[in-house]
């Protein structure tokens, strides 16, 4: 999708142009409707011009758009990546170096910019974290520490990069934030988790592999519990959520990057979330703060214990979780977004 930005007087953006198809729309600004957003952007100064306008001064496109062949175009370029991780792959690197690129929205960041340098998921911060605990499972060729080239400085990429949209504003996940849960229902399921577990890359597959055997040994552990620990996607999305909603914690490995739908889903579905610390990723909303979940070790070897203590206290968690959902909600507001997106385009405009 090709969005215009067209800077106005004073600098920042005032008209954003849309020239693509209605999906495309929604999937570059966020999954809400760009209906939904006009009237809360012009009040922020960024207005949504009809196709055919070609007064603009740069190009907001998908990274996946983002050809040799316009490499050289004389008009800056805002690219746009909805990766897992928020590492920069070695094509938006190369792309941040050139003086044409004055900006990118990535879904995810990670709080260090120079971590930002790493490759896909097997280099970057929770990647290293998975070599040192699976470190017997790899060949030593395998995995290459070090800074992957091209490096960018860190203060280039905290001046071209911005948070856009997460996992959380995803279309999929609408119907969960037009009605909260029934706090009351009972949820007879003490601990859920259903996904997939192989991966074409070695860490995730070791990483989600470690959370399903420590499920199953702590299932035969405690077996009066109640516990779904599925190694492959066995249920359709209706069903899915519904079988989260009937549970009390959800467990949230990593992917190929640090987000994960499920995670979004558990808090807009009541659950409280056990996951691996990822206080050294942001979002936007930010869930990836520590006061969002309850950590455990990337191996899962301490999951059983994480795991009794959660059950033990979770009838108190009750307006902590109502207060994840309420957030969520209360960010995924046009009114919110929309002034979250301009901000980011006001910054775009004024390096221009």
């Amino acid at each position: 999708m090709k969005v215009k930005p067209v800077l106005f007087e004073g600098g920042g953006f005032r008209d954003v142009h849309v020239a693509n198809s209605t999906a495309e729309k929604n999937r570059v600004l966020g999954t809400l409707a760009i209906g939904e957003l006009i009237p809360h952007l012009a009040r922020c100064d960024v207005h949504i011009c009809e196709p055919g306008d070609h007064d603009y001064d740069a190009f907001l496109l998908p990274i996946s758009d983002y050809k040799g062949a316009v490499m050289d175009m004389d008009k800056p370029f805002i690219l746009n990546d909805h990766r897992d991780s928020g590492s920069i792959m070695w094509r938006s690197r190369k792309a941040l170096m050139q003086g044409n690129v004055i900006g990118m929205f990535t879904p995810s960041t990670l709080r260090n910019p120079d971590n930002q340098n790493a490759l896909w998921f097997d280099e970057t911060y929770q990647g290293a974290l998975l070599y040192d605990t699976f470190e017997g499972f790899f060949d030593p060729e395998y995995y290459q520490k070090g800074s992957p080239s091209p490096f960018v400085d860190p203060e280039v990429i905290k001046q071209k990069v911005r948070l856009s949209f997460s996992y959380g504003h995803g279309s999929l996940m609408k119907s969960l934030y037009n009605k909260a849960p029934d706090w009351d229902a009972p949820r007879p399921r003490d601990v859920f988790f259903a996904g997939t577990t192989y991966y074409r890359r070695l860490t995730p597959t070791l990483h989600r592999w470690a959370c399903i055997t420590e499920l199953n040994k702590y299932a035969k552990a405690y077996p009066k519990l109640s516990i779904e620990a599925a190694s492959t996607r066995k249920y359709g999305y209706d069903q899915y959520l519904d079988e989260m909603k009937k549970s009390k914690i959800v467990v949230a490995p990593w992917g190929f990057g640090e987000r994960t739908f499920r995670e979004w889903e558990a808090h807009l579905c009541g659950c409280s979330v056990v996951r691996p610390n990822t206080d050294w990723a942001t979002t936007w909303p930010d869930i990836n703060e520590s006061h969002w979940y309850t950590a455990c070790c990337p191996c899962f070897s301490n999951l059983a214990a994480v795991l009794d203590a959660m059950l033990e206290t979770w009838d108190e968690t009750r307006e902590q979780r109502e207060h994840h959902w309420n957030t969520l909600k209360r960010m995924r507001d046009p009114k919110v977004v929309a002034a979250h997106l301009a901000e980011s385009f006001h910054h775009f405009g004024d390096s221009i």
